[in-house]
């Protein structure tokens, strides 16, 4: 419990429309606050169960979890890279949704540092990235996504511990990435 997080629910009335969904939140008197110094929040199974129940996604504190987040919405390079992390790092869990080649894979250190970003643009002109997100960085882990879709785990469940990252890792996979991309979408 000690890494949850409420997270606002993709419809919350008066919020703006690139926190829906995403952003640490708490339900208080009947509407949606932004959570302030959500890095060293805690929540009680209880008091996570009354926000869910108000309906927030949940959220998880990447500093121990670091997470792989395949921002793509092309699915030939998404599911590439997604291919390719697996092979570097280790088969990890991985949350996606239906209408989208979006993933997050979930990985645990304990040597957290800072978010890593791979950004890169397709010949199509469209923008996509990679980020490594640790330390001082959160992801949503169950609830729904803006579009109405239910965020989902991998269907085979995952056995044993989360494969580990450190930095140098990290780097190393992204730098492994920037050259796939390239060589293989012109990215």
């Amino acid at each position: 419990l000690y890494d949850l997080l409420p997270i606002m629910p993709p419809e919350a009335p008066g919020i703006d429309q690139k926190q829906l969904g995403k952003a640490p939140a708490e339900y208080r008197n009947g509407h949606w606050v932004l959570l302030k110094g959500w890095e060293v929040a805690r929540f009680t199974e209880s008091q996570l169960a009354t926000h869910l129940a108000s309906g927030a996604n949940l959220g998880l504190r990447t500093a121990r979890f670091p997470c792989v987040d395949i921002d793509c919405d092309h699915d030939a390079p998404a599911a590439a890279i997604r291919a390719r992390v697996v092979a570097l790092l280790g088969p990890a869990p991985c949350r996606h949704r239906v209408n989208s080649p979006r993933t997050a894979l979930l990985f645990r250190t304990d040597a957290p540092f800072k978010k890593i970003a791979l950004p890169f643009t397709l010949p199509d002109g469209s923008k996509h990235k990679v980020e490594i997100l640790c330390d001082g960085q959160q992801v949503v882990v169950a609830g729904r996504h803006k579009s109405g879709a239910t965020l989902e785990w991998d269907a085979e469940p995952f056995a044993g511990l989360l494969p580990e990252l450190n930095e140098a890792l990290a780097r190393d996979a992204l730098a492994a990435l920037r050259s796939e991309l390239a060589q293989n979408f012109g990215a």
